[in-house]
């Protein structure tokens, strides 16, 4: 969406004139769509797990815009990072990013999986006091 105009005096709430902007860019290659979808199910898995939540399942969509505004919205990252993901044009270029943050992030989430105790530090455990 594209806001053309505003009228902030509208009472009870702001109104506006608001323009479709479909999306650009070239869509989603199948290998990198089904790549994000499988790097995506490992994410999710491993945050399901995480929460303790693993019994859970979350279905992942076979559309490209879809899934890569899935894996947009969903992935925990900065806000900043979020809304420069949702505003990349076309679902070819968002894949191909979320696939890079995927793959950096997969390997840090395998390790808390296999390794849940907090590492020791110093003498004893650690503390806030």
């Amino acid at each position: 969406m594209r806001i053309i105009s505003t009228n902030r005096t509208a009472r009870p709430y702001l109104t506006g004139t608001v323009e479709c902007w479909p999306d650009e860019g070239v869509s989603a290659e199948l290998d990198s769509m089904r790549r994000a979808a499988s790097l995506f199910s490992q994410y999710v898995a491993y945050m399901l797990k995480l929460t303790g939540q693993e019994e859970e399942r979350v279905p992942i969509p076979t559309d490209a815009d879809l899934l890569s505004y899935t894996i947009a919205s969903s992935m925990q990252v900065a806000a900043s990072v979020r809304q420069e993901l949702l505003e990349t044009p076309g679902s070819g270029a968002r894949l191909q990013r979320e696939i890079e943050m995927l793959q950096n992030e997969l390997p840090l989430l395998r390790s808390l999986t296999e390794n849940p105790e907090p590492p020791r530090v110093g003498f004893g455990q650690f503390s806030a006091n």
